[in-house]
């Protein structure tokens, strides 16, 4: 399961690096572009929050680090949750179980470097009418359950890549 972290588990980067952000995100694996913008713009200030790098562009440049997102929001997670591979959020009140899943692709590649790619899998969890959510998780809003679940991935791809020294 992917685990939650805050902004308190990363390490300090002593010489924080300019990056450039490219973000698609998708449903089922078609562009989203409508959802793209907003999406980079929270991915944006969760990097900004985290303290990794010095500046984060939007235009692709020669000399620059480069951070390729791709988030794809997948409907069908029967297969995957057999597998174990999403973690979850819970939002709203009580009801009917449906898992709306989130796979995110991450490619970092820091100039003169190989890049390092990485692969997280996240949900949401939410209930309608009288059933009730999955124990130990938290009950929220769309919004909220979203943000956290972004922020979860994001802080996971940033932790994994301070450990490989990538940054």
């Amino acid at each position: 399961l992917l685990p939650h972290l805050g902004y308190a588990d990363l390490l300090a980067v002593p010489s924080p690096r300019a990056v450039v952000l490219s973000l698609e995100f998708q449903q089922n694996g078609k562009a989203a572009p409508s959802v793209s913008t907003a999406v980079r713009e929270k991915v944006v200030k969760i990097l900004t929050t985290a303290k990794t790098f010095a500046a984060i562009g939007a235009e692709p440049a020669a000399d620059a680090d480069t951070l390729t997102i791709v988030l794809n929001n997948v409907a069908d997670l029967d297969d995957a949750r057999s597998k174990g591979v999403f973690a979850g959020l819970t939002f709203g009140g009580s009801g009917q179980t449906v898992r709306d899943g989130y796979v995110m692709t991450a490619t970092f590649t820091r100039v003169g470097r190989p890049p390092v790619e990485k692969v997280y899998r996240h949900a949401l969890v939410s209930t309608v009418g009288n059933a009730t959510g999955p124990e130990g998780l938290t009950p929220m809003s769309v919004a909220e359950a979203f943000d956290q679940v972004l922020q979860d991935l994001v802080l996971n791809l940033v932790r994994d890549l301070q450990k490989a020294e990538a940054l």
